[in-house]
Order: structure tokens, then sequence, then C-alpha cells
């Protein structure tokens, strides 16, 4: 076995860059995500923004607990329900919830993606494999290619 040992600083720190995983999001070769959103991912997205999806405050917490880019945008939008159910009690819908978390990009519908996200806010259509994962037009590439690796490795 090959085992390969930086021999200087500056090395080290070419290192750290080059094969950290969370610069290697996006594959040089064929221009694709290298980690796919696949299976439980892509069915709890799906869950989370179809139509009538309702999600009360506790499950709201749960939901952003995890959520390392809690800003002052969110707080706000936490504070403000999409609406009250037939008992009166505070919902969010689960687009509201998933547009907390992504970052200010704008996706038309007809490039491909199957969704409608104007400033970070999911305005039409759901989560799929096909919008949120492996080809260009798909989400992570999107945001990776907006905003950075960084915000694509935090959505």
């Amino acid at each position: 076995m090959n085992m390969h040992v930086p021999q200087s600083i500056q090395t080290v720190e070419e290192l750290k860059r080059i094969a950290s995983v969370s610069t290697q999001l996006i594959s040089p070769g064929n221009s694709s995500v290298v980690f796919p959103i696949v299976q439980d991912n892509v069915i709890g997205s799906w869950l989370l923004t179809k139509k009538d999806q309702k999600i009360n405050r506790n499950q709201l917490n749960n939901l952003l607990m995890k959520n390392n880019i809690l800003t002052e945008d969110v707080i706000e939008q936490m504070k403000t329900p999409s609406g009250q159910d037939e008992y009166g009690n505070d919902y969010w819908n689960g687009k509201d919830i998933f547009s907390m978390i992504l970052p200010k990009i704008t996706i038309e519908k007809n490039s491909g993606a199957g969704i409608t996200v104007k400033k970070g806010q999911i305005t039409d259509g759901f989560l799929s494999k096909k919008n949120l994962g492996e080809n260009s037009s798909g989400l992570i590439q999107q945001i990776n290619n907006a905003f950075g690796a960084e915000a694509a490795i935090n959505f």
C-alpha cells in the first residue's frame, strides 16, 4: 500500500484544499454531482414539499434543530406560520420549511428543474430526484455554481 506524506507546510495546505471531500462535490470530469441525493433523502424531500403538508411547531423545531445556518431570516420565518389548522394550532407547510434552508437562489421551472424557486422561496412544484440530483439543472449543482461548495454542502 502506498502512503503519501506531505513534505512541507505548503504541501499540507494544498492537500487540505485539494483532497478535502467538501471541495469535491462536483466532478470536474463530467460536471455532475459526486454524492447524489438518493433514496431516503429524495423521498423525504418529496414528502416535505408535496401539496398540503402541514407541520406543527414541534416538528418544525425538530427539523431545523441540526441546521447550522440559523440566520435572522430563518428565525423570522419560524415566527410566521403558514396558517392555522381546524383546531387553531399554527402550522408551516413543507415548502416554507424547505425554503428556510435554501440559499437566496432563483430557478425557473422551464429550466428543466420542474420547480420554481424565487429568491430562496419555493413557489411552485415539488422536489424530486430530477430537480435535486445528478444533472446540471439539479438544485445542488445550481447552488454550487451560484454560491460555491460551502453553501451547497450546508444545503
